[in-house]
């Protein structure tokens, strides 16, 4: 009888340590530990989804380069970054692209390597894994083309040219003229408004309007005038869509920067 409970005891003790085997640590369960909200009030999972818009640049620059990015607006003005259990995903081409999380308001987050010939961008907000907004941009736009510059002295006008599509509308930011003179030094000028909305090429404007100087003024001192601007082009027929009532704002367009000469003698 003694043996027998001895026999038993010991079974015991084998079993509770695994068995006798060799003790793999294979069947050890995995626990997943779910991000929590630190409800910051800067920290997106801290805020209603209703209180918060979802903002997602898909932007095309030189040689066709795809830039996207992302950034929540909250309807209060409080600055927001996205922070877990919120996350974002970017599907394009079979893949899932998701951001680099810059933990800044002042900072959208980004998304690298997007490819920019995929057949759609389904981008996906999710909440506590809950998908509760998605969006389609099916497309990109092409590029501004045929952008150059010319200045005329009598009319004292700068022009930005460029070919038109009627299915665009264009942008232009003027970010700086600079102007050098024969001994090499050069100047300089900033405009007195920047942001230009919703043009058809030409854009006009004097020279004097736009940095403080007329172009005989100019040509006077200097022997060299270049002006660098930007172009947005945004094609109307682009047309996301939302997919749930949460909704997502798409600033989808083509970007460059481009220098043109606007006189020279």
């Amino acid at each position: 009888m003694k043996k027998s409970l001895i026999s038993l005891l010991s079974l015991v003790v084998l079993t509770a340590c695994g068995g006798g085997g060799g003790g793999s640590n294979n069947d050890t369960p995995t626990t997943v530990v779910q991000e929590r909200c630190g409800n910051m009030p800067e920290m997106s999972c801290a805020h209603n989804l209703d209180d918060l818009t979802l903002n997602v640049w898909l932007e095309v620059g030189e040689q066709y380069k795809l830039t996207a990015k992302s950034d929540f607006a909250h309807m209060n003005g409080v600055e927001v970054y996205l922070h877990a259990p919120d996350k974002l995903e970017i599907h394009a081409q079979g893949q899932v692209y998701k951001p680099t999380v810059h933990h800044s308001p002042a900072t959208a987050d980004t998304y690298d390597e997007l490819p920019n010939d995929a057949s759609s961008y389904e981008v996906y907000w999710w909440r506590n894994d809950t998908v509760v907004a998605q969006g389609i941009v099916d497309r990109l736009p092409k590029l501004v083309d045929g952008v150059w510059v010319s200045s005329d002295q009598t009319t004292d006008n700068l022009s930005i040219h460029w070919n038109n599509n009627s299915d665009f509308v264009y942008d232009i930011d003027v970010r700086y003229m600079t102007c050098t003179a024969a001994d090499g030094n050069s100047e300089l000028f900033f405009p007195a408004t920047s942001y230009y909305q919703e043009l058809t090429a030409p854009f006009e404007i004097p020279a004097l309007t736009l940095f403080g100087k007329r172009i005989s003024e100019l040509k006077e001192s200097y022997s060299k005038c270049v002006v660098e601007f930007n172009t947005f082009g945004k094609d109307t027929t682009i047309k996301p869509v939302n997919l749930m009532d949460e909704k997502i704002y798409f600033h989808v367009l083509a970007y460059q920067t481009h220098v043109g000469t606007v006189f020279e003698q």
